[in-house]
């Protein structure tokens, strides 16, 4: 090469030199470089090439291609960043903010040419913001901030960062699939999940459609099964579907297990049972005024045990609301065998010596044989109340006792006995006329 002669430091400054004397000199410097090796960003117009961003800065060496993630996703403004020495047309212009300051809070992707050729011309946003929010539903830990001080298996410090989403959001700018073990690297949140939480991380990570993916399928169908069962198995009769699908999702994701699910759907279903409560749970069903009605099938339990063991007279001093707070325990371990015992002390306390220890069913099983033959027996109508009064008399007046009642009442029975006794005795003018 002839001289005069251009040379370049690592900097990118230049030297011009006149000779081989000043070029060596020159040299010696650090003027080694026959072309810039810092070339200036260039403002080659190259239409629709990139993603379109929400602005561009330049600080005097490269370009900065802003995304923004709206507020209303996470509740803050989310800010990502591509670079290129090139300036390509877009419809944004710079956004006068402080290029340091955006720095600062803004997460660096890498250089622009790792955006998926897909979005070119367009803001990314708009074609998947949509689907962030439903994958949010199914994978809630992208919208949680990690703990303070936390580092992430890559060593990263990543305290206080969407580093989940950060992820997630990297990946869909660039077309690239996401992975639970990819969440994992990136996000100590996701890394340090139960295995049931995986299980569905890992399926979800092989498509959100279950007509398409057989494993989120099979899983979904799973949890089906435990819900419904629990339902069925509390005779639910009315739940919210906001409840409903609420507590599927907690199921779904993992955060609950299936022993938890089971705890919380009991405490759900028996509000004044003792016990952990999800605090979650409960702000969700303030929040929207929801909740499960009294389980139909322990009330119908409760009802039976009332009517065994008080019958109906006694029994009926339990209203509705008792019976359904009384309910309650059947959802308690050995809960059936308290309220027996609660019952037990009713009984005790209201009939005669002779039948303390037994039952409502149990002592009309030994009194209606002999009850019948005194009269036309109406255990539940017309001689209830005489029921609850034998109950307090001694069992060997029984016969008596009845008798004088049913004749009491002109009962046909009793009185067509009557006259049948007479006439065996001899009394021939007898007549039985029940009017």
């Amino acid at each position: 090469m002839s001289y005069p002669k251009v040379l370049f430091n690592a900097d990118g400054e230049v030297s011009t030199v006149a000779d081989e004397t000043e070029e060596g000199y020159a040299r010696k410097s650090g003027y080694i470089f026959t072309q810039n090796p810092k070339p200036a960003a260039t403002s080659v117009v190259i239409k629709d090439v990139i993603a379109e961003p929400d602005f561009v800065e330049y600080d005097g060496d490269n370009y900065y291609y802003f995304y923004k993630l709206p507020e209303e996703v996470v509740g803050e403004e989310i800010l990502t960043y591509y670079t290129s020495k090139t300036r390509f047309t877009t419809d944004e212009g710079s956004s006068g903010r402080d290029l340091n300051s955006l720095l600062d809070t803004s997460i660096d992707f890498g250089d622009v040419a790792e955006i998926a050729a897909s979005y070119a011309g367009m803001k990314p946003i708009d074609a998947f913001l949509a689907d962030l929010k439903v994958y949010g539903t199914l994978n809630p830990y992208i919208f949680q901030k990690e703990n303070a001080g936390a580092v992430n298996a890559l060593g990263e410090e990543v305290g206080g960062t969407y580093a989940a989403l950060e992820y997630y959001l990297e990946s869909i700018y660039e077309g690239k699939e996401t992975s639970y073990d990819g969440f994992a690297a990136r996000s100590p949140l996701m890394a340090n999940l139960s295995a049931e939480a995986i299980q569905y991380q890992k399926a979800i990570s092989l498509g959100t459609d279950r007509n398409s993916n057989a494993t989120l399928r099979a899983l979904e169908d799973k949890i089906n099964l435990e819900v419904s069962g629990l339902l069925t198995q509390y005779g639910v009769p009315d739940i919210d579907d906001d409840l409903l699908n609420y507590i599927y999702n907690k199921r779904l994701t993992g955060e609950y297990g299936t022993q938890t699910l089971k705890e919380q759907f009991r405490l759900l279903v028996n509000p004044d049972l003792p016990g952990y409560r999800d605090p979650d749970l409960i702000q969700f069903t303030k929040e929207n005024a929801v909740g499960i009605s009294a389980s139909k099938a322990n009330i119908y339990k409760t009802e039976q045990l009332l009517n065994n063991q008080l019958g109906p007279q006694l029994g009926s001093g339990f209203n509705a609301e008792d019976v359904k707070f009384l309910s309650q325990l059947q959802s308690v371990p050995g809960g059936a065998d308290q309220i027996k015992n609660i019952l037990q002390g009713i009984w005790d306390s209201s009939v005669n010596d002779a039948y303390k220890g037994s039952s409502y069913n149990l002592t009309l099983a030994s009194m209606r044989p002999r009850l019948i033959k005194e009269g036309n027996f109406d255990e539940r109508g017309r001689d209830a109340d005489f029921v609850s009064e034998l109950l307090t008399l001694a069992p060997e007046d029984l016969n008596k006792n009845a008798r004088k009642y049913f004749l009491s009442i002109n009962d046909e029975g009793a009185l067509a006995k009557m006259a049948s006794s007479l006439k065996g005795q001899g009394l021939s003018g007898v007549i039985y006329n029940p009017a």
